[in-house]
């Protein structure tokens, strides 16, 4: 679809680059769940749901840049081609990399009914 897309070429590599990017990152998530790599897993997920979401982050960054700027359709394709899939992977990035993102965490019944968050076998 990538080779189709509106805009011209910054579009085309805009979307082959977020195609290929949702590819990897969803591979590299089945390939660390079938490896036992839970941590790994949910870090690739979460890369894959961002790159998934940008099909919406595109919609709501072109409607607030048509009515805030109102420029030409096609410039604004272009821009929100980048804009629908870039800061969605720099806030998932951030998230994985300021520990954020709960990892280890499972909740657990305690013998009291009440539930608890399990962060280790220790606890």
């Amino acid at each position: 679809m990538a080779i189709y897309a509106n805009g011209g070429i910054p579009s085309q590599i805009a979307f082959g680059t977020l195609d290929l990017l949702w590819l990897y990152t969803t591979a590299k998530a089945w390939t660390s769940i079938r490896g036992h790599d839970l941590r790994a897993h949910k870090n690739y997920m979460l890369r894959s749901y961002a790159l998934t979401l940008s099909a919406v982050t595109l919609r709501a960054w072109k409607f607030m840049i048509v009515i805030v700027l109102h420029p030409h359709p096609m410039d604004a394709y272009r821009v929100v081609a980048w804009l629908g899939w870039v800061p969605n992977i720099l806030l998932a990035e951030f998230l994985i990399y300021k520990g954020l993102y709960p990892d280890e965490r499972r909740p657990v019944i305690n013998k009291s009914g009440a539930y608890t968050i399990k962060i280790s076998d220790d606890d």
